[in-house]
C-alpha cells in the first residue's frame, strides 16, 4: 500500500497533534514517585519529632556500658 505525500503529511500532522495534547507519561510517573518519597520523608520527620527517645543516664547504665570502671572510680 503506497501513500501519497499528501496522505503522509495528513497522517503526520494528526499524530503530531495527538502527541502534543497528551502529557508525557514518564514525567507524570516521576512526579508521582517524587510525591510518595516526599510524603514518606515528611512522615518520618514528624514522627521522630513527636516521639523523642529519652534515656536516663544513670550510674548503673554507665557501669554496664563501661565495664572496666570499678564502682569506686565512678563516684
Amino acid at each position: 500500500m503506497e501513500l501519497t505525500p499528501e496522505q503522509r503529511k495528513v497522517i503526520y500532522l494528526e499524530e503530531k497533534a495527538k502527541r502534543e495534547n497528551e502529557p508525557e507519561s514518564s514525567s507524570i510517573e516521576l512526579l508521582i514517585v517524587f510525591n510518595i518519597i516526599a510524603a514518606i520523608a515528611l512522615y518520618g520527620v514528624f514522627s521522630l519529632g513527636k516521639n523523642p527517645h529519652k534515656t536516663k543516664l544513670t550510674l548503673e547504665a554507665i557501669r554496664r556500658a563501661y565495664s572496666g570502671l570499678a564502682p569506686d572510680e565512678v563516684k
